[in-house]
């Protein structure tokens, strides 16, 4: 239940009122450990799912996104690390939850680019 709800509110925010044949492109603004981030993912909607990938782009690193619904693997393009992140969506924002399902998960805080 809560697994729809968060692709509900997800979908409503980001795919509907822009919904067309294509993935939407989305940008986001994010703060990941006190420096500036930039967010973006290319999202489609099928069967009730949604699919998404892109790039999270920091001052010094970059990591490959691939997910659906709420959750993202995130792999650097630079080193080998790799880490699972959830995305929950709350209108023009969406926190980036990292290392969900750990004993430390972290979060960080992204609004929707204009």
């Amino acid at each position: 239940m809560l697994r729809r709800l968060i692709l509900s509110s997800f979908i409503a925010c980001c795919i509907l009122p822009t919904a067309s044949a294509k993935p939407v492109q989305l940008k986001y603004v994010c703060e990941i450990e006190g420096a500036p981030a930039t967010l973006e993912i290319a999202l489609e909607v099928l069967a009730g799912n949604a699919f998404y990938g892109g790039e999270l782009k920091t001052a010094t690193t970059r990591y490959s996104i691939r997910g659906q619904d709420e959750y993202a693997d995130f792999a650097s393009l630079e080193t080998p690390e790799r880490f699972r992140a959830k995305l929950e969506s709350n209108g023009e924002a969406l926190k980036l939850i990292v290392d969900p399902f750990g004993t430390a998960p972290t979060e960080h805080q992204c609004q929707k680019a204009s």
